[in-house]
């Protein structure tokens, strides 16, 4: 007979404990490693990547059966979706071989998002991501690196990266981990002192690469998990009803607040030093609209349309300076999903956000508080900082590795009851 557990983070049926019950911290280390492996990768290339390879064939190879299905699970089979058309538009890329490694790196990405969710609870998750966050952070600050914007021309601190945006991703998962571990119950006051300096240190951050977006969507993000949390003082019978009417209101509120963003955007833009065109931004987004047309419904093939040769990237390079000439996109989850996907592959991505939100927010609605709250502010972070970036289903990406775990989360699934044949060893 199957039982149902709670979707409460604290759940004690996770799959990994019962294998090993007592290699919680191991999973834990474990986790951080992953993590860390991703989010250096833009710095340090690929050798902690080919590690994590290694490992996950080793788990493979002791559990197949068990994280097959926890790969291949009813309650994830959504998130396969997108890797699965971006291999596949590799039939029809002018780089076939290109699109074709990307789109299998983009499905070891998810893998690696679904193995970090079989591996730890949320809450550990929260803690393993805070860490190799905080590594980063303290490695950036010893680095002090510099870059200079070759749409703008501006100086921006990048600290270990050579890119602003990835060192700003990097201090808002520090900040979010910390809200919500801060609020969390049991939670030392040492705890929660080091909590507050993280988040003043993830706004320095921001301020120094000259990141509105992502002041603005990290300090929204910071409020739904305070949100979250003040659900959880409230009776048990009134939970859900309290959740639905603050939904209702912070949506009407987040409705206005982008209404008057859109009608004094030039004004609020002049306020924070941006030029009408978001540095440039405006311009390849026109730019996109000529290009969309010449293949609508498929696209261009993922990762197949940024490629040395092709004549219209070689034109928005030289428009825009950008003398690598590799390595750019449209600034634009959707626009640069609709020109290398096509409406196709479009539909998939919104529809694998849409299902990732719903059941964020179901999940916060039977179970409030800050680590539940984390999950759904961490995707609506996500989702207001992609209108003008390109982080989420993108290969080894730390953004769409954090997605893919916290979407799995978001999913009860049904307590996995393990064969003594599959306890290999007693821990």
């Amino acid at each position: 007979m199957s039982h149902y557990p709670s979707i409460s983070p604290t759940m004690s049926d996770h799959s990994s404990e019962l294998i090993f019950p007592n290699i919680r911290k191991i999973c834990f280390f474990l986790s951080v490693f992953i993590i860390l492996s991703v989010m250096i990768a833009e710095a340090y290339g690929s050798i902690f990547l080919y590690l994590v390879l290694l490992v996950m064939i080793g788990i493979f190879a002791a559990w197949p059966r068990l994280l097959l299905k926890t790969a291949i699970s009813r309650g994830v089979w959504y998130l396969w979706l997108v890797p699965g058309f971006a291999t596949a538009s590799s039939i029809w890329s002018s780089v076939p071989l290109d699109t074709l490694r990307a789109g299998l790196q983009l499905g070891l990405t998810t893998l690696m998002g679904l193995l970090l969710a079989w591996l730890v609870r949320p809450k550990d998750f929260i803690y393993a991501l805070a860490t190799a966050s905080t590594i980063i952070v303290i490695l950036s600050l010893l680095k002090n690196n510099y870059v200079i914007d070759g749409m703008t021309s501006t100086v921006n601190w990048s600290g270990l990266f050579a890119n602003k945006n990835t060192m700003c991703y990097t201090g808002a998962y520090l900040a979010l981990c910390c809200v919500a571990l801060a609020i969390s119950p049991k939670s030392p006051p040492a705890a929660r002192g080091m909590a507050a300096l993280g988040v003043v240190l993830a706004y320095i951050i921001c301020f120094r690469a000259r990141s509105v977006a992502t002041i603005l969507a990290m300090t929204i993000a910071m409020g739904l998990i305070v949100f979250a949390h003040s659900a959880s003082s409230v009776s048990r019978t009134a939970r859900a009803h309290y959740v639905e009417i603050a939904s209702i209101v912070l949506l009407i509120l987040g409705t206005l607040a982008t209404i008057v963003v859109l009608r004094y955007s030039n004004e609020l833009l002049a306020l924070v030093n941006k030029d009408p065109t978001l540095t440039g931004r405006t311009v390849l987004w026109f730019w996109a609209g000529r290009v969309i047309p010449d293949a609508v419904w498929l696209g261009h093939g993922y990762a197949g349309f940024w490629v040395q040769g092709r004549p219209m990237a070689e034109f928005l390079w030289h428009l825009l300076h950008i003398a690598s000439r590799m390595g750019f996109h449209f600034h634009n989850l959707f626009i640069e999903t609709w020109v290398e996907l096509g409406v196709t592959g479009l539909s998939l991505t919104v529809f694998t956000i849409v299902v990732t939100v719903v059941r964020s927010y179901r999940r916060l609605r039977a179970a409030p508080d800050a680590v539940t709250g984390f999950g759904l502010a961490l995707v609506v972070m996500a989702l207001i900082t992609q209108t003008q970036d390109v982080q989420l289903f993108g290969v080894f990406n730390p953004m769409f590795l954090i997605f893919v775990a916290l979407a799995a989360y978001a999913h009860p699934r049904p307590k996995l009851v393990v064969p003594a044949r599959d306890r290999i060893l007693s821990w």
